[in-house]
């Protein structure tokens, strides 16, 4: 409870969040760090993106 609020956040977006029922945006990727006065990039830096994703088309496309 005390995190959402630190965030800015309602208590049931937080626990939608924690329990995969919604996805942040990328605002909340920001706001959820600094609620616990940490870096946002310190909740990104052990995300692995795979270099290679298909296009709304169906197409290869390289990053």
């Amino acid at each position: 409870m005390e995190l959402a609020f630190l965030a800015g956040m309602s208590v049931p977006y937080l626990s939608d969040l924690e329990s995969g029922h919604s996805s942040p945006s990328l605002v909340t990727v920001v706001d959820l760090p600094r609620g616990l006065e940490a870096l946002p990039s310190l909740m990104l830096s052990d995300l692995l993106i795979d270099s290679i994703r298909e296009s709304p088309r169906g197409k290869r496309i390289r990053d």
